[in-house]
């Protein structure tokens, strides 16, 4: 009897507890599930369903990025069970991968791959970048503001970032894989790789918001005398050149600075999904701070 009362007492002041308990089998029993479907779904169609950008859903529990080359930048970490399950219940992000498809195009070199997204990135990150600039000058505030031009550098960046952060690293600027460079982040003979990428997706983005933008800029300039700014940094009229040349000195310092405090590990550091965000407030705060002068 005394077993007994102890055992009313306990269940009286834990009623969470089998509720608890219960939670956890059908959680259990959701995964068991989605991971059942998986496998029938996979049996019936005789090939491999491929997650499109997250993970390769095999019982081995392969990376993500296993059927391409390996750069330093290729995320090492594997799906556990749960996320596995997650990402079976989501059909809408899968495709058949067949074994005999033909690729478009794939690279075996993990450099030229690090080249490709580091074009990709700076080519997106531009095309923002000039593209707000071109519609706050050319509309004449009409339809943007100073604050918008900042912002919208800063979400360009943040986008840039999300194209070519996993392979690269999403340097998207010479002088940021220079520093990595002399910091040992990056070696020296994938530098000029990585500017001549970089270089080429700056030219190809300003480019193409020039054909967007070409007969606004022809109208509001036809001498091509004073929309060159809005593709390039020249310094304010009344500043010098040594000022100019400080400005820009101690913006891309305190831009290295702060990009070399959010990935420190050993820092606060924002994490994997915080760090894009955090180059974005950063790019921001650059241009809201020091974007007077040039």
């Amino acid at each position: 009897m005394a077993h007994a009362s102890k055992s009313s007492v306990s269940q009286h002041h834990h009623p969470r507890s089998s509720t608890t308990a219960g939670y956890a089998n059908n959680g259990q029993v959701a995964i068991d599930v989605a991971v059942s479907q998986y496998k029938q779904a996979r049996a019936s169609q005789g090939s491999n369903f491929v997650n499109s950008g997250q993970a390769i859903l095999e019982e081995t529990n392969k990376s993500a990025y296993s059927g391409f080359a390996v750069t330093p930048y290729t995320p090492r970490r594997q799906i556990d069970q749960c996320e596995q399950a997650l990402h079976n219940t989501n059909r809408s992000q899968y495709r058949i991968e067949d074994d005999h498809e033909e690729r478009w195009y794939v690279t075996k070199s993990p450099h030229l791959r690090e080249c490709f997204t580091e074009f990709l990135g700076t080519f997106v990150m531009i095309c923002f970048g000039m593209g707000v600039n071109n519609q706050v000058v050319l509309s004449e505030e009409g339809n943007g503001t100073w604050l918008s031009i900042n912002m919208a550098w800063g979400i360009a960046v943040l986008m840039g970032v999300y194209c070519s952060e996993g392979v690269s690293g999403a340097h998207m600027n010479c002088a940021v894989s220079f520093a990595h460079a002399v910091y040992g982040r990056l070696p020296w003979w994938k530098f000029p790789g990585y500017c001549v990428a970089q270089t080429l997706g700056a030219f190809l983005g300003a480019c193409t918001i020039y054909l967007l933008d070409y007969q606004k800029l022809m109208k509001a300039d036809p001498n091509k005398e004073t929309t060159q700014a809005n593709f390039a940094t020249y310094p304010n009229p009344d500043i010098s050149n040594v000022t100019a040349f400080y400005s820009e000195a101690l913006a891309t310092s305190m831009l290295l600075l702060c990009i070399y405090a959010i990935t420190d590990q050993r820092n606060r550091s924002p994490g994997t999904v915080g760090t894009p965000f955090a180059f974005c407030l950063m790019i921001m705060a650059l241009g809201m701070s020091f974007g007077m002068n040039t």
